[in-house]
């Protein structure tokens, strides 16, 4: 059953709808607050993660397989390639679900209660079989993912930095994650939609926070400090460096500080049919390429 609450540091209003969350982000001040028993008390703040290439929000509502959903929040992870988001979705107001997506790709997942031991992560391998519950589990990435930032309600608390190691592969052709969490690993199931399938009420944004449907940051301009070409980061305060067009130097844009690492090769002839600079719709979301790298395969 859903209950209001104030926040203790800026006085705003938040409906908690999740009857097992444990804490939330204020939407206005950023505030993390632990939903105790005996009230609510206040943590540190937690940064907003980035708007998700799918476009999901928190506050977006839609259905999936005759059952009504509403997202209610977001924990987002650092890894090897990346980062990933998992978005909590309370589903006819009082089950929980989670949806995985990475790089645009989601993921339906269920906690699976298993039974008996599980290999050592320590001892896990890529490519390797091993064997949950008496089902094969084939590995096909394992490595450790770095909290980032949530948003919304969790079940759980979390912190910024804390590490979770982790395992991905399939058991019986399905999608399948452990999580080696300090009390006991994790196990989830997961199947594969799309975001047709979810079938998202556009009018749920007008619902929605405002930080929840913001879009990435406007381009920003600068003048390339090696030879004064005006240059445009298209991916905003996300771009950390960009090769000047005009004189080939590589700048590094982290933190709004403009220096000059070095000289870059031009990528050399352009060939194929994808340009800078091109425009086009993958999976109903727009995108637009602002960067290109060549790599050679030096191996003999």
């Amino acid at each position: 059953m859903a209950y209001d609450i104030a926040c203790p540091s800026c006085g705003a209003a938040a409906t908690i709808r999740s009857p097992f969350a444990k804490m939330s982000v204020c939407t206005q001040c950023s505030s993390t607050l632990w939903l105790e028993k005996t009230g609510v008390a206040v943590g540190p703040k937690m940064s907003a993660p980035a708007p998700s290439i799918s476009g999901l929000f928190l506050g977006a509502e839609g259905k999936l397989r005759e059952s009504s959903f509403r997202v209610v929040g977001r924990v987002r992870y650092k890894y090897e390639r990346g980062f990933w988001d998992e978005w909590l979705l309370l589903k006819d107001g009082d089950k929980a679900m989670w949806l995985s997506e990475d790089e645009g790709d989601l993921t339906l997942e269920k906690n699976y209660s298993f039974k008996g031991d599980v290999p050592k992560f320590e001892e896990t391998k890529v490519e390797h079989l091993y064997k949950l519950s008496g089902h094969p589990f084939f590995v096909e990435e394992r490595g450790v993912a770095v909290c980032e930032s949530g948003e919304g309600e969790l079940p759980f608390t979390i912190e910024p930095g804390e590490k979770v190691p982790y395992l991905e592969g399939r058991i019986d052709k399905r999608p399948a994650t452990l999580e080696y969490d300090e009390d006991k690993p994790r196990l989830f199931l997961g199947s594969y939609v799309s975001m047709e399938q979810l079938s998202i009420d556009p009018d749920s944004k007008l619902s929605a926070p405002a930080s929840a449907v913001k879009g990435p940051r406007d381009a920003v301009k600068l003048d390339c400090p090696g030879c004064g070409g005006t240059l445009e980061l298209r991916c905003g305060e996300k771009t950390e460096s960009i090769v000047c067009e005009y004189c080939q130097s590589q700048i590094d844009t982290r933190e709004g500080k403009y220096r000059i690492l070095g000289k870059i090769l031009r990528a050399g002839p352009r060939t194929g049919t994808l340009r800078l600079g091109m425009k086009g719709t993958l999976r109903g979301t727009e995108w637009e390429i602002v960067g290109r790298l060549r790599y050679r395969d030096t191996t003999p």
